[in-house]
């Protein structure tokens, strides 16, 4: 389980940088043109909170034993992919994927 949480953590991270480095709002322009600690903060913020999505869809599809589901997370890689999709994502993919409709 710590491997996979670990491999979603690390998948979030990159996905929430690479949605940042094709996206308007990246942390390059927050620095250059605001300089204020409260725009670092909400952008450090921003990508916890996608780190924290990924480790809740992962810890919910790795408990999964008896259903048939979705999506499988077995290992390492599978927990990196998750996470890269959360983290690209973000809120979208936990209300997609977790919250019951």
């Amino acid at each position: 389980m710590k491997a996979i949480l670990f491999g979603a953590l690390i998948g979030s991270f990159f996905g929430f940088l690479l949605k940042d480095l094709t996206g308007e709002r990246t942390l390059i322009t927050l620095v250059n043109t605001t300089r204020t600690p409260g725009s670092i903060a909400s952008y450090l913020l921003s990508l916890a909170t996608a780190m924290m999505i990924a480790g809740i869809t992962v810890v919910a599809f790795a408990r999964k034993k008896d259903a048939q589901p979705i999506l499988s997370v077995e290992d390492f890689w599978g927990g990196v992919f998750v996470g890269f999709l959360a983290g690209y994502t973000g809120k979208s993919f936990l209300d997609k994927t977790v919250v019951p409709h």
